[in-house]
């Protein structure tokens, strides 16, 4: 594994700073705080060859207009694995390593396949335990590092499995989340499967831990 950059400078530092600033916060955070933005809508039936269902609804405290958005159901993809990163892996998570910065302590990447077919990839780095215990700095960070791989206009917030996601439209959407101390990102080459049930596989059955 390369070893993380000691210092970060220009937008990194700023966007470094303003993780510290946010993880200062976080002690003052109700449970469940967010930045703005409106929760996803996630709408339709699972596809075909999917397993157990999953409940997913917004994330608490984001407004999705007159009146909440009812529960979603996504699904868990039969035949999804979590493969040896390839270097089209690498290089799409390379700019994200970068932004993350100091803050992690260890990386892994997987190549993200279903049935034998690539269908993206995944991040998984690990954070103090003391950072991920924040609420502010999971979302902010979440953000941040989503925002390297989408337009700002194009992130969005939801909750699936449990877990508060952030999400990043598009035909290649993009997903960040933490599980206990590990970030996780992924970004998948097509917009199917659906991202909330790829989200939902990956949270069911983790990645390898990070380095």
């Amino acid at each position: 594994m390369n070893p993380l950059p000691r210092a970060v400078t220009g937008r990194r530092a700023a966007a470094t700073l303003g993780i510290v600033a946010a993880l200062a916060l976080g002690g003052c955070s109700s449970e469940g705080a967010v930045a703005g933005g409106s929760a996803v809508s996630v709408s339709g039936s699972a596809s075909a060859g999917q397993g157990e269902e999953v409940t997913t609804r917004p994330a608490p405290g984001v407004s999705v207009g007159a009146s909440p958005e009812p529960e979603t159901a996504a699904r868990t993809v039969d035949g999804l694995t979590a493969a040896k990163a390839s270097k089209d892996v690498g290089a799409t998570f390379a700019p994200v390593t970068r932004s993350a910065g100091t803050v992690v302590t260890g990386t892994a990447l997987r190549t993200v396949v279903v049935d034998g077919r690539t269908v993206g990839g995944v991040a998984v780095y690990s954070v103090p335990t003391e950072s991920a215990v924040s609420p502010v700095f999971r979302d902010q960070f979440l953000a941040q590092l989503v925002g390297v791989l989408v337009p700002a206009n194009e992130v969005s917030r939801a909750r699936i499995s449990g877990t508060d996601v952030v999400l990043g439209r598009g035909d290649r959407p993009v997903a960040g989340w933490f599980t206990g101390g590990r970030v996780h990102v992924l970004r998948q080459d097509r917009a199917t499967p659906p991202v909330q049930d790829v989200v939902a596989t990956l949270i069911a059955h983790p990645p390898v831990a990070p380095r």
